[in-house]
């Protein structure tokens, strides 16, 4: 399969592998791939087609695409256990928010005060930005860090939050910097800078250090790889394209979903029957500009893996040519299939079709 911008956002994915990690025997708690890798440790939290796996010692990513069954069935019971919408900010017990409770200021105007996120869902992502007014690379790259989380903020908004944690010798100074910065973000109060611990643990020797972690502190993107600095700036550029391929609107994300759902739906079923469902169904309007807007009903038998297996006809009937297009075009089609009592099975349906 061709590796495409998902897999190259998640090959670039700094995650700490502490020292004394060890591979996993398959009677350990884990992921496994299609190749029998065993991933180890426990999912941390899922985004789009990447999976976060931790231990106590590290972390690992796993792509949806590449599991087996059963490791998928696995995601799909955790992702079960999480609410449909994201929790408030205000009192989430998450690691990051108990981190920060009623720690965290907020410029408002020239002064400081507290933050307060009302009725904010979560973010779903942390950028942690260590930085200090008497440092010259920080100043330099704070004014892109500003311009940039207000881009993303425009396109993902609510979906991160980034928090300043202050290397300045005091506060006097730390505000000093948030004005003339004109930081837009929430900062830990500087008193409390040094107790943040699910970013303090992955805080590297230098500033400026910006990293990105999930809810439960798990590190997705830092700015030190090993003992190398890749500076915060790629830590940005990276992030970036990381919600872009996690963005649920985008094709290609949804697609490398679709085993993970199918097998949720399918399962679901142990409960009561439940009816196909079309998943990922449209066709190129350019392959047909040139005909007159049409609709008809297409007979389709979809088989147990939420494939076309077969267009059985559609009326009114198509000329040749179109009903060939037509055909072409179903067989990249995906339904969540038909099942009862946990068991996927082919079933035959009549979907209208607008052309």
């Amino acid at each position: 399969m061709k590796m495409n911008s998902v897999r190259l956002a998640a090959a670039a994915l700094c995650f700490a592998c502490m020292p004394g990690a060890r591979a996993a025997t398959p009677a350990e708690d884990g992921l496994r791939t299609n190749q029998g890798k065993i991933i180890p440790g426990k999912i941390s939290s899922v985004h789009g087609p990447i999976v976060i796996v931790a231990t106590a010692r590290s972390q690992m990513i796993a792509m949806l695409d590449g599991l087996d069954e059963q490791s998928l069935g696995k995601v799909a019971e955790f992702l079960a256990t999480k609410p449909a919408v994201r929790p408030k900010w205000e009192g989430s017990q998450s690691a990051v928010a108990r981190s920060l409770n009623k720690k965290l200021l907020i410029l408002q105007g020239d002064k400081l005060v507290p933050f307060n996120p009302g009725e904010r869902p979560e973010p779903e992502f942390y950028l942690a930005y260590f930085s200090a007014h008497w440092c010259a690379p920080c100043r330099a790259f704070t004014p892109e860090l500003v311009a940039g989380y207000a881009s993303l903020q425009a396109k993902y908004p609510g979906v991160f939050e980034l928090v300043f944690l202050s290397d300045d010798e005091s506060s006097f100074d730390q505000v000093t910097y948030a004005r003339e910065a004109k930081m837009p973000w929430p900062m830990v109060k500087f008193s409390a800078a040094e107790g943040i611990v699910p970013f303090e643990q992955w805080h590297g020797r230098g500033i400026p250090d910006l990293m990105v972690t999930n809810r439960e502190g798990r590190v997705i993107f830092k700015s030190y790889e090993g003992e190398e600095y890749i500076g915060p700036r790629e830590v940005l550029n990276r992030f970036s394209l990381f919600l872009t391929e996690i963005d649920p609107a985008n094709p290609a994300t949804k697609r490398s979903r679709y085993r993970l759902e199918a097998i949720a739906h399918v399962r679901s079923s142990a409960q009561a029957p439940v009816a196909v469902k079309p998943y990922m169904v449209s066709l190129n309007p350019r392959r047909y500009q040139t005909l007159q807007p049409r609709e008809f009903t297409a007979r389709l038998k979809i088989d147990a893996a939420g494939k076309v297996a077969e267009v059985v006809s559609t009326n009114p009937a198509l000329d040749l040519v179109l009903d060939q297009q037509f055909q072409h075009d179903t067989a990249e089609w995906l339904f969540l299939p038909a099942a009862e009592q946990g068991q996927a099975k082919e079933c035959t349906i009549d979907l209208p079709v607008r052309i």
